[in-house]
């Protein structure tokens, strides 16, 4: 692969498949997502000598050209980067799992996946260094988490990991299980919830959602919006106060689940950007926390290497433990399945 201070790059046969974003995410640590789809539109980056989508996958023999820019940032970055022990540290308490090709964290509220506005070094991306555990290569990041939801984070330790993780993630072959402290209670103990989400609904979303107990066919009629797909079932309630709910969605849009929750009419506990209109941020226990109460729970799928079933849970915040005591509720054997909410039906 070519070296960093080059502004070109030939695309080897270990980079073949790759999404354009994750390509460059990989290699230049300070562009983040955003970052790379901004300038991708504006077309700053070219492949082959024409402009390139950020969700572009890479052919062998491609040719990528950076903007001399980015590698001196890049490069003067390397330089300047000072990584905190303290986090280091807690990444290395936070490792759920370890072998010689995963790696599994359980991330904090507050700790950014990758980099962005004003987050300096603090987030995951920024450390990938620290957690090679003897290997010559840093881990990947292949899926992401918002910077105030809790849970697990998987990275790939090679590339070849990361590509087959990558996939399975757009395959839709891992089930991600999430937990939420809601604000009401839900109409249906399970169901489904469908939408359409673009970057409008990110920030205020619409009310064009629909609610179903059993399988709905869902089409997306809007070419500046995706559809979105969550799953959820009521594991508890405190009358119709509060509700403990478990979600799994079948896509991956940004915010989807604190939008679906919303759309449901019991926003998440902690969330101040999606809330119903009329609906005012309350105060008391919880809210108290002033934290979100989100949590990815578990990743459920076969091992990419050896095929093995691999059933990762990540334990939840101290805010969700000292809430689930003050009710009652008991996290034992709380951990449901995607049968338990499908049966039959497939995503």
């Amino acid at each position: 692969m070519a070296n960093k201070l080059e502004y070109t790059i030939r695309v080897v046969k270990e980079d073949e498949g790759s999404r354009f974003d994750r390509f460059l995410s990989r290699r230049y640590s300070e562009l983040n997502f955003n970052a790379i789809n901004i300038m991708c539109r504006k077309g700053i980056f070219r492949v082959n000598g024409s402009r390139v989508k950020s969700s572009y996958r890479l052919n062998l023999d491609d040719i990528i050209k950076i903007p001399p820019t980015i590698v001196a940032r890049e490069n003067n970055d390397n330089i300047k980067k000072k990584l905190s022990t303290d986090i280091t540290k807690e990444l290395h308490r936070s490792l759920i799992f370890k072998d010689d090709y995963l790696l599994a964290i359980n991330k904090r509220q507050g700790l950014a996946t990758q980099g962005g506005s004003k987050q300096g070094n603090n987030h995951i991306d920024a450390y990938r260094s620290t957690l090679r555990f003897g290997l010559s290569e840093d881990p990947k990041l292949v899926h992401r988490l918002d910077k105030d939801t809790s849970g697990i984070i998987v990275l790939a330790r090679d590339t070849k990991t990361a590509r087959k993780l990558t996939e399975k993630f757009r395959e839709r072959e891992i089930t991600k299980v999430y937990w939420a402290l809601v604000r009401g209670s839900p109409d249906k103990d399970s169901g489904v919830i469908e939408s359409q989400i673009g970057d409008e609904e990110i920030w205020r979303p619409k009310k064009n959602f629909k609610v179903f107990g059993d399988n709905n066919n869902f089409k997306n009629q809007d070419k500046q919006t995706k559809p979105a797909v969550t799953y959820f079932k009521v594991i508890d309630r405190i009358g119709s106060m509060y509700s403990w709910l478990l979600l799994m969605p079948s896509t991956g849009r940004t915010h989807q689940l604190r939008i679906h929750t919303s759309l449901l009419g019991c926003p998440i506990i902690g969330d101040r950007k999606y809330i119903n209109d009329g609906d005012e941020p309350q105060t008391g226990y919880p809210e108290e926390f002033q934290q979100l109460f989100l949590h990815a729970r578990c990743l459920i799928f076969n091992h990419p290497k050896t095929g093995k079933r691999m059933e990762l849970l990540a334990d939840p915040p101290e805010n969700m433990l000292k809430v689930w005591k003050f009710f009652g509720w008991n996290t034992e054997n709380k951990d449901f399945l995607r049968d338990d909410i499908l049966g039959d039906k497939k995503w």
